[in-house]
């Protein structure tokens, strides 16, 4: 198995998922997630939008929207990504403020090397088990985090139904959930730090995620057809800018794991 690929478990949640595994080298990204990062063989290879050369961490804790990119040497490693509209990703935007630079990313998940994950987990369950280690590490108490407004859930749930609509405004979503479109914006903006679109094409992305998840036998373009992509090429364009490597790098390479029934 060559060390400089992906090659590992995607672990998928509710509001979050846990990848392990060999990390191989991305271009750079940003995505609506929060990344908490704990290398198990020595150091991974992170660098920031600033950064002149790639800086080796055995952890990283990256806020939503940070251009980052992973160096070649693949390290095995357990990678979570939590949303920042569920309860934990709000209480995670008070533990890991926004940074550039890539030895920032290690000071600030520098607790993550306090025994919260040790091994790979084996499965869905331990998967879990490591998120919470990793949230709990970082001072996460979900049961005291403020929910989001419950006009963002209405407006969350509209979006998952309408993704195939051919276009999803503002005006329209507001409308769906009761508020003006300026009100809405602001909500978006205030509660979870992002506008409509990115929002939209993060739940595509989750969407696509199951279907290649649930059907061993899809295709590329049955999972962006299934998830409202206008095609294949649009999907992987924004799968890559969101996590820096094309869905057909991974496909074949890391299971997905969806939770129990």
């Amino acid at each position: 198995m060559s060390r400089e690929t992906w090659a590992g478990t995607l672990f998928l949640g509710d509001g979050w998922a846990a990848y392990a595994g060999f990390v191989g080298a991305t271009s750079p990204h940003a995505h609506h997630a929060f990344q908490l990062v704990r290398a198990l063989d020595g150091q991974l290879a992170l660098r920031g939008a600033d950064d002149i050369d790639h800086a080796p961490c055995d952890v990283a804790a990256i806020a939503p929207s940070v251009l980052h990119a992973v160096g070649p040497g693949a390290s095995r490693c357990v990678m979570v990504y939590v949303d920042p509209d569920t309860l934990v990703g709000r209480r995670l935007r008070a533990s890991v403020p926004r940074r550039a630079l890539a030895r920032e990313w290690r000071d600030v998940g520098a607790a993550l090397r306090l025994g919260a994950v040790e091994s790979l987990p084996r499965g869905w369950a331990e998967a879990r088990d490591r998120v919470h280690a990793m949230t709990s590490a970082l001072g996460v108490d979900s049961a005291r985090a403020r929910a989001v407004h419950p006009a963002l859930v209405r407006a969350r749930a509209w979006l998952v139904a309408h993704l195939h609509d051919d276009e999803l405004s503002l005006d329209a979503v507001a409308a769906a959930v009761g508020l003006s479109g300026d009100r809405l914006s602001h909500l978006l903006n205030e509660e979870l730090g992002i506008g409509l679109r990115p929002l939209v094409l993060w739940l595509r992305l989750q969407v696509a995620a199951r279907e290649i998840a649930q059907r061993t036998d899809t295709t590329m373009s049955r999972a962006a057809a299934a998830a409202g992509f206008a095609d294949a090429a649009h999907m992987s364009r924004t799968f890559r800018r969101m996590f820096g490597v094309a869905p057909t790098e991974v496909v074949g390479l890391v299971r997905w794991v969806l939770p129990p029934a």
